[in-house]
């Protein structure tokens, strides 16, 4: 019902039809399953774990899929992709690179974006750093696109700390937004 004030919540409202364009379709969480060292080339992280258990994280809709460390959506739509890099250092570092790269031909070609930290040391044993990594794709085509990270620093004393156990600290996420419903015109 509607009142001349507004709407009275203690009513009950029967709807019709689907609803669109609220809530998340789609969440994955995949996390870095142990510890990496830097390298000072570029390395595509390989080793990742689904996020997925009873207690930490559920994921909603139907998940990527991950082939040593090269995701494909399993539905087209804008994505927003979040690398979580918990970090680790024994001494100074002017850059940690972590590079977001995707393909829309299945892998055959991928076009890299890059991103820096500095991992700066400041006690006697290790410091950590925590950076969050965020792009949002407009995906087309699910059957051919691919997503990897890959990860490099000025020294090999930087590590990306990860867990074999649900206490993770690094990892990627995948949020599907959700889908803008048709502007409804009444003539």
């Amino acid at each position: 019902k509607v009142q001349a004030e507004g709407i009275n919540l203690a009513d009950t409202f029967a709807f019709s039809g689907a609803v669109s364009g609220v809530g998340v379709t789609n969440l994955q969480f995949f996390r870095v399953d142990g510890n990496i060292s830097t390298t000072t080339s570029p390395t595509v992280i390989t080793s990742y774990a689904d996020g997925h258990d009873a207690h930490l994280f559920k994921r909603i809709g139907t998940a990527w899929s991950n082939s040593s460390g090269v995701f494909t959506p399993s539905a087209t739509g804008l994505y927003e992709i979040i690398f979580i890099a918990s970090l680790s250092t024994s001494s100074n570092n002017d850059y940690v690179q972590i590079d977001f790269q995707r393909s829309t031909d299945s892998g055959g070609a991928y076009t890299n974006e890059d991103f820096y930290t500095s991992a700066v040391h400041v006690n006697s044993g290790s410091t950590h750093h925590h950076h969050n990594f965020i792009r949002y794709y407009n995906i087309t085509d699910a059957t051919t696109f691919r997503f990897r990270v890959r990860l490099s620093a000025e020294g090999s004393n930087v590590l990306l700390r990860g867990s074999g156990s649900v206490n993770w600290k690094s990892g990627l996420l995948f949020k599907k937004s959700p889908e803008a419903p048709a502007p409804q015109v009444e003539i």
